[in-house]
């Protein structure tokens, strides 16, 4: 029997953190979103990375372990999940400081030594990492109708690293510019800023 999960994320903490309001299935068509299987789908992906992250702010949720590995792609619905909630925490102000341990993604502002950092800060740094590194290795070889949009959203993640832009602005600056593709996000929760 396949277990119930939220929509957009996996795992038991994430249940606790989100609630079990939204549910979805997580079955075991599951892969790491770094498998060969999403190739081609780049593009969307990117998008739905984003809007994970988008969705679980809007839920006043940190994940502090965002990377690649912890997305996965349901080949059955071709979503996306954010998965491995261990570190995550609820943080309702998003200006709020904490201290506390941080996954492999992390601002280059951040030390060891330093004690409090922003969360959503870390989030979105690491968020944009993740959309920049999957878009830029297949921008060379993408097909010329995608090459563009792809280029876009790539310099716009690049932006969440450098002008500490939020990954709803992002989206809401692609939509603008490329909704003729069509690419949405899986249905939201209904709460994200972003649509």
């Amino acid at each position: 029997m396949v277990p119930p999960v939220s929509f957009f994320f996996s795992g038991p903490v994430c249940r606790c953190l989100v609630g079990n309001a939204y549910q979805g299935t997580y079955s075991d068509a599951a892969v790491t979103v770094e498998d060969v299987n999403f190739r081609c789908k780049e593009l969307e992906t990117a998008i739905q990375i984003l809007d994970c992250v988008c969705v679980l702010h809007t839920l006043q949720v940190v994940h502090l372990d965002i990377h690649l590995e912890n997305f996965v792609w349901d080949k059955n619905s071709s979503s996306v999940k954010l998965s491995h909630f261990a570190l995550a925490q609820k943080c309702p102000d998003t200006e709020a400081k904490m201290s506390g341990p941080i996954g492999l993604l992390k601002p280059p502002e951040y030390s060891e030594s330093l004690s409090e950092y922003n969360p959503y800060r870390v989030d979105n740094f690491a968020t944009a990492l993740v959309v920049v590194g999957l878009l830029t290795s297949v921008i060379p070889n993408a097909p010329e109708d995608l090459a563009d949009p792809m280029q876009f959203l790539a310099e716009k993640a690049s932006c969440m690293i450098s002008d500490r832009r939020e990954p709803d602005q992002v989206l809401q600056e692609f939509r603008a510019q490329y909704d003729r593709f069509g690419i949405k996000p899986r249905p939201s929760l209904g709460l994200s800023s972003v649509h």
